[in-house]
């Protein structure tokens, strides 16, 4: 699969494509967000900026590697890869939103995000139940 198979009908007018770290699993698409600003116009970025422990974290809970420096190499390699292609975004059109800002104060980012991407104030509350933190799992 390519970023060109991706096709989103003229009826939607909106679209989310959640980037993570590629998975390494067949059929991955990772596109770049260069590559998503060619899909559509007004392309919004949100980005989620979390500490390397708590990425690390992550990935050994899910399992991609099974030791703490690959953890750490993969998640630093993710990070240069995702930095490099934000700093090509203008800052308008991007969001940073701390994790552990979003887990302990949900209400507050969904406002946050309702606002920047111009959604109806309230929309999103009926979604911020879906947002646990790991540990709570």
């Amino acid at each position: 699969s390519t970023l060109q198979d991706i096709r989103i009908p003229e009826k939607i007018t909106h679209a989310v494509i959640k980037r993570s770290y590629p998975s390494g699993r067949a059929g991955t698409v990772m596109p770049v967000i260069q590559d998503l600003q060619k899909v559509g116009s007004d392309l919004k970025v949100v980005s989620m900026k979390r500490s390397i422990d708590e990425t690390m974290a992550s990935i050994l809970r899910r399992r991609f590697v099974m030791n703490e420096v690959a953890a750490k190499q993969r998640g630093s390699a993710g990070l240069t890869s995702l930095n490099a292609q934000l700093n090509k975004i203008n800052s308008e059109d991007m969001l940073v939103i701390e994790y552990h800002e979003l887990v302990s104060n949900v209400s507050s980012v969904c406002g946050q995000l309702e606002e920047f991407l111009g959604f109806e104030h309230g929309s999103l509350s009926k979604y911020e139940c879906l947002v646990v933190s790991p540990s709570r799992h």
